[in-house]
């Protein structure tokens, strides 16, 4: 499993459930001609209360065939305090 920070800032007035769409390009992070598996992805946040959140992400069918696309999750509580890695095979 691979691992990539992401830094995650919303606006003071996002909802308690807020959409968060992320443009990614997994050819950098991958050897060349290896396609990252879609369904392998998540993200992972991490609160300061040493509490942890596993999301499944929704990603855009370009990712079946290329390393350039888009995921999105559902964001419960932007305003709480976290770090945020996004993870994928």
């Amino acid at each position: 499993m691979r691992k990539v920070q992401i830094h995650v800032e919303f606006n003071r007035r996002s909802r308690q459930v807020t959409p968060l769409k992320i443009e990614v390009d997994f050819s950098r992070l991958l050897p060349s001609g290896v396609l990252v598996d879609p369904h392998s992805i998540y993200i992972q946040r991490y609160f300061d209360d040493g509490s942890e959140e596993r999301i499944p992400v929704y990603f855009s069918e370009s990712l079946y065939y290329s390393n350039q696309g888009y995921v999105a999750i559902p964001v419960r509580d932007p305003h709480r305090t976290s770090r945020w890695e996004l993870l994928f095979k």
